[in-house]
C-alpha cells in the first residue's frame, strides 16, 4: 500500500505513525515527488513523578496508560521516572494493579491484557526483560512468556513491572511495545 501513496501523483502528502525504519523508506520515496511529510516514529514517551506527587494516584494512573491495548499503543510510557523518595509506594500500588491484570483471549469475561502483535515482538520483549535484569534491574511481577492450553495460540507476555531500571539496558532505550512497565528511579539534580 505504501508503494501505491508513494508513486501516485494524486496523493500530495503523507502522514505515518509507526517504526522509525518504515517511516525513514516513506521519507525517502516520499523525497522523489517532493510530497509532503509528517512522521511520528519510534516513540518512547516518559512517564514522570516528581516528588510532590501523590504516589499512589500517580501508580494508579501509570497503570491505566501503560498497559492500555496491552502496551501496544503509541501513547504508552515506556519509561517510568520516579523521584527516588516516592519509589517504594509507587512500585507497590502498581505491582499490586499489574498484578490484578488477567491475559488472555479479549472475547472471554474479565480479560485485560491481550496477545502481543507477533513472535518477533514477543521475543524483543523476552531480550529486553532478560538484558535489564541480567544488567541489574529488579522483577517486580511478571516477565515471562504465558504458556498453557489458553495460551499457546497466541504470543502472550505475563503483564511485568521492572524496577531500577538504567540507561545501559534496552528496555530504556528502546521502544517497549508490550506490557512492560519499566521503572528508572530519580532524584533531582541542581
Amino acid at each position: 500500500m505504501g508503494d501505491e501513496f508513494l508513486a501516485n501523483p494524486a496523493v500530495r502528502k503523507l502522514t505515518f505513525t509507526g517504526s522509525t525504519e518504515v517511516g525513514k523508506r516513506l521519507a525517502q520515496g516520499a523525497a522523489g515527488q517532493i510530497k509532503r511529510v509528517s512522521l511520528e516514529l519510534g516513540g518512547h514517551a516518559p512517564f514522570i513523578v516528581f516528588p510532590d506527587a501523590d504516589p499512589k494516584h500517580a501508580a494508579r494512573g501509570a497503570a491505566l496508560v501503560k498497559f492500555l491495548n496491552t502496551g501496544q499503543a503509541c501513547i504508552s510510557p515506556n519509561r517510568i521516572f520516579v523521584h527516588r523518595s516516592l519509589a517504594g509506594p509507587f512500585l507497590e500500588v502498581l505491582r499490586e494493579r499489574v498484578s490484578r491484570l488477567k491475559a488472555g483471549n479479549g472475547l472471554e469475561e474479565g480479560i485485560t491484557i491481550g496477545p502481543l502483535i507477533d513472535e518477533g515482538a514477543l521475543t524483543k520483549m523476552d531480550l529486553h526483560v532478560s538484558d535489564a535484569v541480567g544488567k541489574g534491574a529488579r522483577m517486580v511481577v511478571g516477565g515471562e512468556r504465558l504458556t498453557g492450553e489458553k495460551y499457546d495460540a497466541g504470543t502472550f507476555l505475563a503483564p511485568t513491572v521492572l524496577a531500577d531500571v538504567t540507561p545501559e539496558m534496552l528496555i530504556y532505550r528502546e521502544e517497549t511495545f508490550a506490557p512492560i512497565a519499566p521503572g528508572h528511579p530519580v532524584r533531582r539534580r541542581g
